[in-house]
């Protein structure tokens, strides 16, 4: 799977190591902020990426990683308890 993700990296013009890839994937953070409005009610929360570097947006763009938080994974037979 990750020899995937690594030839369509490659393909994309990113010439490194799989594990140096994996880094670059592993630091892309996805903040969520939390903004009292003032209002009654619940507060807004946006969702934003953290900085990143030239090579990490190429990543992002490539694997349409900056929406992926709106469609939660699911796994058969992982769940997570609310």
């Amino acid at each position: 799977m990750f020899a995937l993700v690594w030839y369509d990296a490659k393909k994309a013009g990113i010439n490194t190591t799989l594990d140096t890839l994996l880094d670059s994937l592993n630091s892309i953070n996805l903040g969520r902020f939390v903004d009292m409005t003032g209002k009654q009610g619940r507060p807004k929360v946006t969702y934003r990426l953290e900085d990143l570097s030239d090579e990490q947006k190429v990543l992002v763009d490539l694997f349409d990683l900056s929406e992926i938080h709106l469609k939660p994974l699911k796994i058969d037979g992982v769940s997570v308890y609310k």
